[in-house]
């Protein structure tokens, strides 16, 4: 367990659609961040896999005759802005995607992060 306020930021890219219990999780990262820290996350949500979630109600049905769930439920971006503000985030949300905020991040800022903890081999 990390102690209160330990860290500049939490990243997490495609895995908290995994978790079970949100609110506790989101408590948690809001706790070890520093007052001005940073949570950035990007996970599946709302209709995400709408596909494959009815491709596999289909075949459920014709081969079993029921339907079970093979995909975990995933939470809609309203929810999530709910879930953030009880964990005690300022929430702020980017609706579109804008390929050059992603560009300068790159260019400017993954220099300075990989110089200063990792090792070129």
């Amino acid at each position: 367990m990390f102690e209160d306020g330990h860290f500049d930021a939490v990243i997490s890219s495609g895995s908290m659609h995994w978790i079970n219990d949100l609110p506790t999780v989101l408590r948690s990262i809001n706790r070890v961040l520093k007052p001005d820290g940073l949570f950035l996350a990007a996970m599946f949500g709302g209709d995400s896999l709408f596909e494959l979630r009815t491709s596999m109600q289909l075949a459920d049905m014709e081969r079993l005759g029921g339907v079970s769930p093979h995909v975990s439920p995933l939470a809609d971006v309203k929810d999530v802005g709910g879930l953030l503000q009880r964990g005690g985030f300022k929430v702020f949300f980017l609706k579109k995607f804008y390929p050059i905020l992603l560009l300068v991040f790159v260019e400017r800022d993954l220099p300075l992060i990989y110089s200063k903890n990792t090792r070129c081999i």
